[in-house]
């Protein structure tokens, strides 16, 4: 993209700043990946998973780290994280147990506080929304598919806002929807080729909305073999 921004001839663009969401997850029993699994233990696979998914939503994610059931502890890196963040994700603790300690702290952390605490959905029910000033804050569920169905359905159109991306927008279809305006401020039709992966004629066609005259007689300027074709 920043090649094709160069070949249209502009030196600057405005751009929307990636929102930074911290990742935390909670439990006594996680362990680190990578580190020696305790007895009774789990590997945080929900702090992986949640990172990556933000990172797909536009976000850059904080990766924080698991903590356990220490409430002061717990609290503090919270605090730390909606400090230094646009948008602060949990997992676990979010149910009615005594141990469940995260939506506990997200009440008194400042106001509006939690706005949802429980969803018809399942898997994910316990899910916990919150606003802390105007930094939004989420305790997902622990279960890992509880975590990401929860995500991807509460989570993600947020951090696709923020990041000033469009419901369900991607890499690949943002590349998509650029080939038309580019092509109207002044891209020719092989470096649109190359925005849009080496792409055929017939995709090029579809994603420029050129007619089929229009497009050959783009390609006809273009393309380095029509070009030497029709000079020799």
């Amino acid at each position: 993209e920043i090649g094709m921004l160069a070949a249209c001839g502009l030196a600057s663009v405005d751009v929307v700043r990636k929102p930074t969401v911290a990742v935390l997850s909670t439990g006594d029993e996680l362990v680190a990946p990578g580190e020696p699994l305790k007895p009774a233990g789990v590997y945080d696979s929900n702090g992986a998973i949640i990172a990556a998914a933000v990172a797909e939503a536009g976000g850059e994610p904080q990766t924080l780290g698991a903590f356990p059931d220490d409430e002061a502890a717990l609290e503090q890196a919270v605090r730390a994280a909606l400090a230094e963040s646009d948008m602060v994700v949990l997992s676990g603790g979010t149910s009615k147990g005594a141990g469940d300690l995260s939506h506990a702290i997200v009440s008194r952390l400042g106001q509006p506080g939690i706005l949802v605490h429980g969803v018809a959905l399942k898997p994910g029910k316990p899910l916990c929304l919150g606003v802390i000033g105007k930094t939004p804050i989420v305790v997902l569920p622990g279960f890992p598919t509880s975590a990401i169905f929860t995500f991807h359905a509460f989570v993600a159109p947020v951090i696709r806002a923020l990041a000033g991306l469009p419901p369900g927008a991607t890499p690949h279809t943002l590349r998509h929807s650029f080939a038309p305006h580019l092509l109207q401020n002044g891209a020719n039709l092989r470096a649109i080729q190359e925005l849009l992966g080496h792409s055929s004629l017939s995709t090029t066609q579809r994603y420029t909305h050129l007619d089929q005259k229009a497009l050959c007689e783009q390609y006809d300027k273009t393309h380095p073999l029509a070009v030497k074709k029709k000079n020799g």
